[in-house]
């Protein structure tokens, strides 16, 4: 993990690290890597019973290259004789991850939300066609890299502090494919949007990008997260990191509103971990209403000021 802060999704990792851990009778350990001092994070990673965890640090770190992060996963897994490794399913990862599965000749799953033990073997689900499909797959590789489907697991529980280790990368080599050019960050002062509580996603019902105005002021009336669907990205209004669904990001709130949106499969894909679904649809054959938990047949150009008023 990287170890600017410990995010919500790396403690799903560490709560599927924890159930395989206690369920086979194995251990297990954590990597956290930064370019700067990473005491704090390894630290509160610490407290959650791992056997050790190993602090890396070192400037070829300060961006998430796929390169130098895949080089010293491998060197931790070759010095220590680890047999799986996991990481939560994130933009970085998904450059990572298979990086490492190459260089460590190993079998991978993506996107794991479920496992279960088959005698020694262990079976991982995984969605396939944007969650129509529950595929289950052994690996017969020595070692196995996986993602976890942060969505899918909750939080780890306390257990016994680790020691912590700084390790060493040593020479990590050069003539990575890739390297850092330029970072232009657009700061906000909304929740992250695979972190928050609530949610408020908007679809092409918006009609016009003068519209979004109110959207927005409802998110931040209720201190939410703001998404869209690939349409409204697509048309350029709004960021393709705030993207929610299968080709963006996977979100789990407790509440989500799904305003003038569809419902597309693609789009589902990435909020079935939300435990309460609100949809306003002026369609009542629209499909989100099969999965929502509240349903409003309404324009949602009329509704949301209406729900404004309502909150005050």
């Amino acid at each position: 993990m990287q170890a600017d802060r410990l995010r919500g999704t790396a403690l799903s990792a560490i709560r599927f690290a924890q159930e395989i851990a206690e369920q086979t009778g194995g251990s297990w350990s954590a990597a956290v890597i930064g370019n700067q001092a990473v005491d704090e994070v390894a630290g509160r990673v610490a407290s959650f019973g791992p056997a050790k965890v190993f602090t890396v640090t070192g400037e070829a770190f300060g961006h998430a290259l796929a390169g130098p992060y895949a080089a010293v996963l491998e060197s931790i897994v070759a010095k220590h004789g680890f047999q799986a490794i996991a990481a939560a399913s994130t933009t970085a990862s998904r450059d990572i991850m298979p990086r490492l599965a190459a260089r460590l000749k190993a079998g991978m799953v993506t996107g794991v939300c479920a496992w279960e033990a088959r005698g020694e073997t262990l079976a991982y689900k995984q969605k396939m066609f944007s969650g129509g499909v529950l595929a289950q797959v052994a690996l017969s590789s020595a070692r196995q890299v996986l993602t976890v489907d942060a969505t899918e697991f909750g939080d780890p529980t306390p257990g016994a502090p680790a020691e912590i280790v700084a390790f060493d990368p040593g020479d990590l080599g050069a003539g990575y494919s890739a390297r850092f050019v330029e970072l232009r960050a657009e700061r906000r002062d909304r929740p992250d949007l695979t972190e928050a509580e609530v949610v408020v996603s908007f679809g092409r019902g918006v009609k016009d990008p003068a519209n979004i105005a109110n959207v927005e002021k409802l998110a931040d009336h209720l201190g939410a997260a703001l998404g869209g669907t690939r349409a409204v990205v697509d048309s350029g209004w709004m960021p393709n990191d705030l993207q929610v669904g299968q080709t963006g990001k996977q979100v789990a709130p407790k509440l989500y509103f799904a305003l003038g949106l569809s419902g597309s499969i693609q789009h589902v894909a990435g909020i079935r971990g939300a435990k309460k679904i609100v949809a306003i649809n002026k369609d009542p054959e629209a499909p989100i209403f099969q999965v929502a938990d509240i349903g409003l047949v309404a324009d949602m150009q009329a509704a949301v000021p209406e729900m404004l008023e309502l909150l005050g």
